[in-house]
């Protein structure tokens, strides 16, 4: 096996230990699937956080499928496909700019360019550590380097600072004990050794922390 020399770039050092964290989460998978699940899931063992809860994660649409002919890079971009791009963000993208009176359109999701991407060899697509392969080249032609292959930077909000400052006591209380008790969704002990956890900056459960706010809220406005 050929191992590449590391590259710590600031592309890489972003968000490091969580990286390697997740990394040896996945390690155990058992397939393809289960690989795309666990390193998609907010928690590693959603059985420890919810009470009762020992079903195993679905990607819901996918087992309809016949991937049988297809890779596994192929296969997790399929996954993304059916479940990331609709339930996430595109959904997501819906809501705000519709909330807004705002039309959004995604050309990358043309059915005539996606038809030609899909059918282009994966190789054009992902070649060793370069993704975006063709889009890359062709703005090339137009774009200084530097630009092209800056650190991908998404549009995320810190909340994992809000939850340490102006948002603490509201998350304190969608998450006090007796409350998390008596509703009886959530292991107490668990989510309250998380929190800890992030209060403390040991770790960042931000992402796990904000879906259990938000039914915790959404509980408790509609219960």
């Amino acid at each position: 096996m050929k191992i590449e020399k590391l590259n710590f770039s600031e592309k890489y050092i972003n968000n490091f230990s969580a990286k390697i964290s997740k990394g040896l989460e996945v390690l155990d998978s058992d397939d393809i699937f289960d690989l795309y699940i666990n390193i998609t899931s907010n928690s590693r063992n959603p059985s420890k956080v919810l009470l009762g809860n020992s079903s195993k994660e679905k990607l819901y649409g996918v087992e309809k499928l016949n991937l049988q002919n297809f890779s596994d890079v192929e296969k997790m971009m399929i996954m993304d496909i059916v479940n990331y791009l609709p339930d996430d963000i595109l959904v997501k993208l819906d809501r705000a700019t519709m909330h807004y009176s705002i039309e959004a359109r995604a050309p990358f999701l043309d059915h005539n360019i996606f038809e030609f991407a899909w059918s282009l060899p994966l190789n054009f697509k992902l070649n060793n550590s370069e993704n975006k392969v063709v889009l890359r080249r062709l703005l090339s032609k137009y774009l200084p380097n530097e630009l092209i292959h800056k650190p991908k930077r998404g549009f995320s909000v810190p909340i994992g600072i809000w939850l340490r400052g102006p948002l603490k006591n509201w998350a304190e209380h969608q998450l006090n004990q007796k409350r998390l008790n008596d509703e009886g969704f959530f292991n107490p002990k668990v989510i309250l050794n998380l929190w800890k956890e992030h209060l403390e900056e040991r770790f960042n459960h931000e992402k796990l922390l904000w879906s259990i706010l938000m039914f915790q809220s959404w509980l408790e406005v509609n219960r």
